[in-house]
């Protein structure tokens, strides 16, 4: 049986890498506008590493989709 968590933290993942592919923006061009590692993008979009509240804020600004955090923030929860 899979972990539910882990689940949730990979459909987030997504969730966030197409907010990243909506924007016309690739792991390193949202990188630099964020501050985040090349390694942290990747490691949220697949699901390995959990993405802090603050973290969706500046997420979802970099991607041009500000309205879309609280949906975000509910699913981190």
């Amino acid at each position: 049986m899979s972990d539910p968590k882990a689940a949730a933290r990979e459909a987030l993942g997504v969730r966030l890498r197409d907010l990243r592919l909506d924007a016309g923006l690739n792991g390193r061009q949202l990188a630099a506008v964020t501050g985040f590692s090349p390694q942290k993008i990747s490691r949220i979009e697949n699901g390995a590493q959990n993405i802090r509240e603050p973290d969706i804020w500046i997420w979802a600004r970099a991607c041009g989709a500000p309205e879309q955090v609280p949906e975000l923030v509910a699913a981190r929860r």
